[in-house]
């Protein structure tokens, strides 16, 4: 799910690209911070339990919010 809106904003900023470069840029970027942000809310902590990306994740890669947060930015850079 997560790959097929990147893709349609992939898709818009082709689309737009040749109108206006700038404007283009500019748009595809607000809005996959937009979805950054919106991925980084759903996966934190919101009523104080903890949560699993994975559950047979036995070395529990992603149990550190700050490694999440690397991770999620390394995606969207």
């Amino acid at each position: 799910m997560m790959t097929a809106r990147v893709d349609m904003i992939r898709i818009c900023f082709e689309r737009q690209i040749n109108r206006d470069a700038r404007a283009a840029r500019r748009a595809a970027a607000m809005r996959l911070t937009l979805l950054q942000d919106t991925m980084r809310r759903a996966l934190t902590d919101r009523h104080g339990a903890g949560f699993w990306l994975n559950r047979r994740d036995p070395m529990r890669l992603f149990a550190d919010r700050p490694y999440l947060d690397e991770a999620i930015t390394r995606l969207f850079g």
